[in-house]
């Protein structure tokens, strides 16, 4: 018998969810989900060093591949936002899309779009093994996607990297 009541079964899955989804995209630097909006947002640090990023470009290219992966999947997003945050000499890109049509596949194209878009200025914490068995973490990320849609009365989490470790918090407070 199964004494682990539903609440708790949410948190669980929310948890398993964002900390699944950084350790699979290394390029991931933070995932920071909004059961309140029934959304999630997906955090990337861009060196800008050099100064030859073109924001508007990246996030224009993006909005249009995320656009066209969900028209061909005949899915209609309620969220799809793509915002920035200029800090210093890097960049924080954020995707963020409603968790009802979030789908695995799409988080692996806004990735691979930005490896594209952005070559090597996409900041990787390379800390984990190079075996990270990306199959595995995709189909976890799938099963946790899918149990989540409906997680209102879950406290919103925020998960990022630090020093090679995956950091939860309850971003309520």
């Amino acid at each position: 018998m199964d004494f682990q009541n539903t609440e708790d079964k949410l948190t669980t899955d929310a948890v398993n969810l964002i900390t699944n989804i950084l350790y699979r995209y290394q390029e991931v630097a933070m995932v920071n989900l909004k059961p309140l909006d029934k959304a999630l947002q997906i955090g990337f640090w861009l060196s800008n060093k050099a100064g030859n990023l073109n924001v508007a470009d990246i996030k224009q290219q993006l909005m249009e591949n995320i656009e066209v992966f969900n028209l061909l999947d005949n899915r209609k997003p309620t969220i799809i936002n793509i915002n920035h945050q200029f800090i210093d000499d890097y960049i924080m890109l954020e995707v963020e899309r409603d968790l009802d049509t979030l789908v695995q596949r799409e988080i692996t194209l806004v990735v691979l779009s930005l490896q594209q878009l952005v070559k090597n200025n996409i900041i990787i914490e390379n800390t984990y093994d190079d075996q990270v068995d990306e199959e595995m973490h995709e189909d976890i990320i799938d099963t946790m996607l899918f149990r989540v849609k409906n997680l209102k009365d879950n406290p919103p989490l925020l998960a990022f990297r630090e020093e090679g470790r995956v950091l939860v918090y309850n971003s309520k407070n």
